[in-house]
C-alpha cells in the first residue's frame, strides 16, 4: 500500500503553485513514482483525497499528470499579489459569464419555443439540452454565496479564485459550442469560450499559444459596431459594406 498525498493534483491550480513552482522537480517525482508503480511492488495507492485505487489506476492517472506537468512550462508562481488579482479578476468574469450564459439560455428558449410551434418538437427538445439552465444557476448561485462569505471576512483569499475555477471549470466541460453556434449568433459563443479559456489560463499562470483564423472583414466590424449583447431582428446593410 502506498500513500502519495496530493500528487495526482499537483499539476492542478493551487497545489503545488501556492507555494513556489519547481517543474523539474515534480517532474522527476512523478517518474519516480511511476517507476515505483510500475515494478509491481505496490497493489493499491491511496491519494490524498477521494477514493483508494489500483496501482494500475494510478499508473494511468500519474501519467495524465505528468503530461500537463510538462506542458507547465513557464508557468508564474500563485504569489499572495497574483492570487488577489485572480481573485477580483473572478468576480468580474462570474458577472460577465452570468449576464452572457443568461443571453445564450434566453435565445435558446426562444429558439425551442419557435420549433415547438412549427411541430419539431424533437428539434425543440435538443436545444432546449444545450444549456441546462436549473444547473448554470445553482453554480453560479453557489460561487456567489461563497464570494459574499468571503467580503463578510473583509479579506480577499486564494479559494475565492479557486472557487471561480471550479465553477469555470464544470460550465467548460458542459459548453457544447459547435452545436450552440449552430443556432444562435457565434458571437456570442465565441465570446463566452474566450470567457471561460481566458480565467482558466490566468489561473494557471500561462497563456497558451494563440491561434490564427482568416475570417470576413466585414461582419466582424459590423459585429464589434453593434456588440455582441443587442438582438439583430433586423438589419439594413450600408453600400459601402457590399
Amino acid at each position: 500500500m502506498l500513500f502519495i498525498g496530493d500528487l495526482l493534483f499537483a499539476a492542478n491550480p493551487g497545489v503545488a503553485g501556492l507555494h513556489g513552482w519547481d517543474q523539474d522537480a515534480l517532474i522527476g517525482s512523478l517518474e519516480r513514482m511511476l517507476a515505483v508503480l510500475k515494478s509491481g511492488a505496490v497493489d493499491i495507492v491511496c491519494p490524498g483525497h477521494g477514493r483508494i485505487i489500483s496501482s494500475a489506476q494510478a499508473c494511468t492517472m500519474l501519467e495524465g499528470v505528468l503530461a500537463d506537468a510538462r506542458a507547465l512550462t513557464g508557468i508564474a508562481e500563485l504569489n499572495r499579489e497574483r492570487a488577489e488579482e485572480t481573485a477580483r479578476f473572478a468576480e468580474d468574469c462570474m458577472e460577465e459569464i452570468n449576464e452572457l450564459f443568461t443571453i445564450l439560455a434566453g435565445r435558446l428558449y426562444y429558439v425551442a419555443h419557435v420549433m415547438d410551434e412549427l411541430g419539431e418538437t424533437d428539434m425543440a427538445a435538443q436545444a432546449g439540452k444545450l444549456i441546462d439552465a436549473g444547473e448554470l444557476d445553482s453554480l453560479l448561485d453557489s460561487f456567489q454565496e461563497f464570494a459574499d462569505a468571503h467580503h463578510a471576512q473583509d479579506h480577499v483569499s486564494i479559494h475565492l479564485a479557486l472557487k471561480a475555477g471550479q465553477v469555470i471549470g464544470k460550465l467548460e466541460r458542459s459548453f457544447m459550442k459547435d452545436e450552440l453556434a449552430k443556432i444562435v449568433d457565434i458571437s456570442l459563443v465565441r465570446r463566452a469560450e474566450r470567457l471561460l479559456s481566458s480565467y482558466s489560463s490566468m489561473l494557471r499562470g500561462f497563456t497558451p499559444p494563440q491561434e490564427r483564423e482568416s475570417c470576413e472583414l466585414c461582419p466582424l466590424i459590423e459585429s464589434v459596431i453593434i456588440g455582441p449583447y443587442r438582438p439583430v431582428l433586423f438589419r439594413r446593410r450600408h453600400p459601402c459594406l457590399d
